[in-house]
């Protein structure tokens, strides 16, 4: 054994010992890079990459070439990283699904609150529904930048199709914290609409998640008329 193998062991006793709360930040990181670096020392990357993006958080939040860009990384290492918040919300998503229910939108948007890891970029979301407003599923369709996601319609039809849904709620999140929906917001739930009435799907509601609250465009006398009254299943009322 050598000596970065006796570094490692120490590592993996300290985390038996007392878990990962009575760990530093630097060796949690150390642990996690044990699983992409099989061999050596990883001590100096994982103080290297804290460094370079701030806290653990922003190290697994990071971009796949911002994290390739350390001296170190390789893209084996930074898929591992930039995959563990996905994780992460499923988890918490299958956990929240079980006690919540999704009778009102109130509900909703408290449930898709959660699931946004990365508040450094927009992410389009869908929720699918059974014709009981069951939640079957959900999905993440696309992800953007600071100001804006672009509708992938295409990975949403293919959702829909899988789950066999019925009714869909689109919600997105707002980094820059004004809730209020955007041109392109307007006209693309209004695309989504038209698309998903062809294949029998009906879209109930696009939620616009920040921080401490929520914007339902459904409800918005601006954008109301995307979601026609007669639609909406009535437990929503």
């Amino acid at each position: 054994m050598g000596l970065h193998d006796g570094h490692r062991e120490r590592i993996r006793k300290r985390l038996k010992e007392v878990g990962m709360n009575g760990m530093q930040e630097h060796e949690v990181l150390e642990f996690l890079l044990f699983h992409t670096r099989p061999r050596g020392d990883v001590n100096e990357l994982a103080h290297r990459l804290l460094n370079e993006f701030g806290t653990l958080y922003g190290v697994i939040h990071a971009d796949f070439e911002d994290l390739t860009s350390v001296k170190g990384v390789g893209e084996t290492t930074a898929l591992f990283l930039t995959q563990l918040p996905t994780v992460f919300r499923w988890c918490m998503a299958d956990k929240k699904q079980k006690k919540f229910n999704f009778n009102s939108t109130d509900h909703m948007a408290e449930y898709m609150r959660q699931n946004y890891f990365n508040p450094k970029r927009e992410e389009l979301y869908a929720l699918l529904f059974d014709s009981k407003m069951n939640l079957l599923r959900t999905e993440l369709v696309a992800t953007g930048s600071l100001r804006a996601v672009h509708m992938d319609y295409r990975r949403l039809i293919g959702f829909c199709f899988h789950a066999e849904a019925h009714y869909v709620v689109l919600a997105h999140n707002h980094p820059s914290a004004i809730l209020l929906p955007s041109s392109s917001d307007i006209s693309t739930t209004n695309s989504v609409a038209e698309t998903l009435k062809k294949v029998d799907v009906i879209l109930v509601d696009h939620l616009i998640i920040g921080i401490d609250d929520y914007v339902s465009m459904a409800q918005s006398a601006e954008t109301a008329y995307i979601f026609p009254p007669m639609q909406l299943p009535d437990v929503l009322y």
